[in-house]
């Protein structure tokens, strides 16, 4: 049987559904019910199977709003959004029968350092601002924020960074951002929080 890591990276290189973006259902914002949800599922395989408990009562929430949404689509894009949800109600389930929570000193310091890094990259996200909408959502990267600091904890190698912004500009925002704009972005991320 595939762990909940092999799953979350098959289900990453599937392209969100283009169709679909801007659109809500029952208003749910379905693009960053997607983003949120494997945001936390990146977090919950990076830091070996744990959240935090104000991220893990989010996860239950998005899980909830997962089910929704999917019962009212057909197609692809049920399909899709099915494989988001069971990766989330796999984690969801996991983490209530663990209850493996970041929370003794070591976890919190872990947990402090996160935020204070994901504040850092999206500073720089918003500063890059490939849309032009960060001074009215400052949030719009944030799923890019969750994969390139992933990258960062995971191996570190500007390489992976890189690809983890590459990869998300193309597949879900459809947007072709330079080589050189990404690399410089990539660089000031490793920088930044290493």
């Amino acid at each position: 049987m595939k762990t909940i890591e092999e799953k979350y990276k098959e289900f990453y290189h599937l392209e969100f559904p283009s169709e679909l973006k801007g659109e809500e259902i029952l208003g749910i914002d379905l693009v960053l019910l997607d983003s949120e949800t494997a945001g936390l599922i990146d977090k919950y395989i990076s830091y070996k199977g744990k959240l935090t408990k104000p991220d893990f009562e989010l996860l239950e929430i998005l899980n909830q709003e997962l089910k929704t949404v999917t019962k009212e689509l057909k197609g692809i894009y049920r399909t899709y959004f099915s494989t988001l949800w069971n990766l989330s109600n796999q984690v969801v389930s996991k983490l209530s029968q663990t209850k493996r929570f970041l929370k003794n000193t070591k976890d919190e310091e872990i947990h402090r350092k996160w935020k204070k890094n994901f504040k850092i990259i999206r500073e720089i996200l918003n500063e890059w601002d490939p849309l032009g909408v960060a001074d009215m959502v400052d949030d719009e990267y944030d799923a890019i924020n969750f994969l390139a600091y992933s990258a960062v904890i995971n191996n570190g190698e500007l390489k992976e960074i890189k690809n983890a912004i590459n990869g998300y500009l193309t597949k879900s925002m459809e947007i072709n951002a330079s080589e050189n704009d990404i690399e410089e972005i990539a660089r000031k991320i490793k920088n930044a929080v290493q």
